[in-house]
């Protein structure tokens, strides 16, 4: 498993409370997923068939496999199995076009929180590999290409298209199947909305969150960037957030702080 993006490269309005992690696969082959549960908030696997240099790019996924249905042994450690066929046990599900597993780890307090270990491993696999075939190569080197040019613009598209379903200022509930497309935990939903501010200006945001694990609020920007989190405070989760007496909150979103407890910045933006 590898960290596809360091910190500061961002797409797909991540979530600065996430530390993801992937592994590119084989959906003929079968996985053995092994780690150690850690302490962080909450942990899954996705079987995605990500992919941004065709047309369609997201349809979808397979499988998908969270910590409340993770069988953990004592010590926290845990076995996983991916494979297109039913495993018993931990079993991840993968789909003829799946193309890598997706680890997301979501903290609500990163410094206190130890993260998962896990490692990967391809059951069956030829050793040692064989060797590269020139014959691949232009048309791997193209597909990169792709994938960075088809990433920039399937996002950009994302945005353009929810900005059109919502006035400034407002938010919008995407479908289950743009949440889908987008290949999105099954477990979380998204509102999404965009904001406009005078320099003296600032948009409140009030409500009452539901029963749920986590919930955030975030900012980010028109490329679908999160903002800068290590230095400006452009997000806020369940677990910092001021709540009144009957459990709601209020968030203002606002270029200086204005001596709020719930201020979001906008960074500059």
């Amino acid at each position: 498993m590898f960290r596809p993006l360091p910190e500061m490269v961002k797409m797909g309005l991540d979530n600065p409370d996430n530390y993801y992690v992937s592994a590119s696969i084989d959906p003929r082959r079968d996985y053995r997923i092994r780690g150690r549960r850690g302490t962080i908030h909450y942990l899954s696997f996705a079987a995605q068939n990500q992919n941004f240099a065709a047309r369609d790019r997201i349809t979808g996924g397979a499988g998908h496999l969270n910590d409340s249905e993770l069988a953990l042994a004592p010590d926290g450690s845990f076995e996983i199995i991916a494979s297109a066929r039913e495993h018993p046990g931990n079993w991840l599900r993968l789909a003829p076009d799946t193309k890598q597993i997706l680890v997301r780890q979501t903290f609500l307090e990163r410094a206190r929180e130890r993260p998962v270990e896990i490692a990967i491993e391809c059951l069956g696999a030829p050793e040692p590999p064989p060797a590269l075939d020139p014959a691949r190569v232009p048309a791997q080197l193209l597909g990169s290409a792709m994938y960075a040019i088809g990433c920039a613009q399937w996002f950009a598209d994302w945005v353009v298209g929810f900005r059109a379903k919502a006035p400034v200022n407002a938010f919008h509930l995407p479908s289950e199947d743009d949440h889908r497309r987008l290949g999105g935990d099954p477990n979380i939903r998204l509102w999404l909305g965009t904001w406009r501010l005078a320099p003296d200006e600032a948009l409140v945001v009030e409500a009452t969150p539901p029963k749920c694990h986590y919930w955030n609020f975030q900012l980010g920007n028109v490329w679908a960037e999160s903002l800068d989190h290590r230095f400006q405070r452009v997000h806020i989760n369940s677990s910092q957030a001021v709540y009144r007496d009957d459990g709601s909150f209020e968030l203002v979103v606002a270029h200086r702080d204005p001596g709020h407890a719930n201020w979001i910045s906008t960074a500059g933006h």
